[in-house]
């Protein structure tokens, strides 16, 4: 039975000022902020994270909160930690650090999740048909091993287009010795304003290494579950798109929404323990500026 919880997520920042000595373009998207001042703004509404991995459940989404703090070199952006090398009219680099994402598909133990008092359940479990021997249960993420908490570091470079158009690349190691694999990525995103209506598009391709994969979707003995689902991970690619929209209300309030769609790469999700080769995000509801 899937369980109700609340998801605090990062929500990518929308908020633009105009230009000048005083304000820093963001690292995530090209838009401009304050120097030396916080941003801090949170969104209510409903949306929906869907969960790839057998025994794995779908979030509702309720609170979105968003905080940032860009000073002329160091950042810190949501869930970003990092230090601007050079930055010019047309590009930008970085190095930064981050929680590796992966985990969250194994623990729900958010802040959310710890103040709406809410345990977690069990999902039902998958059988297999008879091999002969008997019918096998398809291992679900609560019969696996602890997957850790990662710290993913590396360098991003920001090249900025003409009309609001961005090229973003990054490439990430393991500092923290967990899966001491790489993952990198590049896409393209465009911001585009209708009357007060303004709209970010972006696509991507995501790259996951071999020992990223194997060390959080490789099933071995460590796990503990039958041989017949062993499983030993490869590197894979994973495109992805996602839509963002904000819509002015006053001067604090606004509307938003948010739509993501990603295809898991095959390196993934050939694993036993993932049963959707597709992930998503939805998400609408209002924001509101401290």
């Amino acid at each position: 039975m899937k369980k109700l919880l609340c998801l605090l997520l990062i929500w990518p920042l929308m908020v633009s000022a105009g230009q000048g000595d005083a304000y820093v373009e963001t690292e995530q998207n090209g838009t401009y902020v304050e120097t030396g001042q916080w941003q801090v703004s949170l969104a209510i509404g409903y949306g929906v994270k869907s969960n790839p991995l057998v025994g794995g459940d779908d979030l509702p989404l309720v609170l979105l909160p968003e905080f940032s703090y860009y000073g002329e070199s160091f950042y810190l952006d949501n869930g970003d930690l990092g230090y601007t090398l050079v930055e010019t009219e047309h590009y930008s680099a970085s190095v930064v650090t981050r929680l590796n994402f992966e985990r969250a598909y194994f623990s729900f133990l958010h802040p959310s999740n710890i103040l709406l008092g809410q345990a977690a359940t069990a999902s039902d479990q998958v059988e297999t048909p008879s091999t002969g021997d008997g019918p096998y249960q398809v291992p679900s993420i609560n019969d696996l091993s602890n997957r850790k908490y990662a710290i993913d570091g590396g360098i991003a470079v920001n090249v900025f287009l003409d009309n609001g158009h961005m090229i973003r690349a990054e490439v990430m190691q393991d500092v923290s010795g967990v899966h001491k694999g790489q993952n990198a990525l590049v896409e393209y995103m465009a911001q585009q304003r209708f009357d007060e209506w303004r709209v970010s598009a972006t696509v991507g391709l995501k790259y996951k290494s071999r020992r990223l994969v194997d060390y959080y979707y490789g099933i071995d003995q460590a796990d503990g579950v039958d041989q017949l689902f062993y499983y030993q991970g490869s590197a894979s690619i994973h495109p992805y798109v996602k839509v963002s929209a904000m819509y002015p209300l006053d001067e604090q309030w606004d509307l938003v929404g948010l739509a993501r769609w990603s295809k898991i790469g095959s390196g993934m999700a050939d694993s036993p323990v993932v049963e959707e080769n597709t992930a998503s995000t939805l998400y609408a509801g209002v924001s509101y500026a401290f």
